[in-house]
């Protein structure tokens, strides 16, 4: 049984009032073609919006529904649908020390960072792909910051990992209820979780 103290339900408490991933959205009115104008983008304009979902499976509608069947729609649409980034961003709980795998299915380019560090970097134009990367992680929460970027034509993001180097047994980032990592913007410190 897990054994869970007042101070991690209170902060589980406070993190579930808004609980989730912070969603950010950019549009463009010139050509997003890499992670560089993404970049560039993001640093110099304030979001056209926000969501906070509990995990990244989005799409615009025209794009490929992924690996999960979830679809959310991308925040910002149907206000545009080509030249725009997205960044999700939240403090990413590891249970156990180790090796993780993380992927993303997406259309166009991505940037996967835990810590600060690159975990996945696709900064190319292309259809719906999966792209993956490994890290060590020690218990206890971490950083975990997406950047996302579309040109033209459909536009879809999937964020997920697994324990380990391999396997199919993918999960959501952030979908707790299918026994994905949990992954809160307002998660800050959990205490006595075994």
């Amino acid at each position: 049984m897990k054994k869970i103290s007042v101070l991690m339900v209170l902060i589980m408490v406070i993190s579930n009032a808004t609980a989730g991933i912070l969603i950010e959205s950019y549009s463009s009115p010139t050509d997003i073609t890499n992670l560089a104008a993404a970049d560039a983008l993001i640093a110099d304009i304030n979001p056209t919006a926000t969501s906070e979902p509990d995990f990244v499976d989005h799409f615009d509608n025209n794009g490929s529904i992924g690996n999960f069947s979830n679809n959310l729609l991308i925040p910002g649409v149907p206000g545009f649908t080509d030249n725009f980034a997205l960044t999700a961003k939240c403090n990413l709980y590891i249970p156990t020390t180790g090796t993780y795998t993380f992927g993303t299915n997406n259309d166009d380019g991505a940037r996967l960072r835990i810590d600060n560090v690159d975990v996945i970097v696709d900064d190319t134009l292309h259809a719906p792909a999966d792209f993956f990367g490994a890290a060590t992680l020690n218990k206890g929460i971490h950083q975990l910051s997406l950047v996302f970027f579309d040109f033209v034509g459909g536009a879809s993001i999937e964020l997920f990992a697994m324990p380990g180097t391999v396997g199919n047994t993918y999960k959501l980032i952030g979908d707790t209820i299918n026994g994905g990592l949990l992954c809160d913007i307002n998660l800050l410190f959990i205490d006595g979780f075994e």
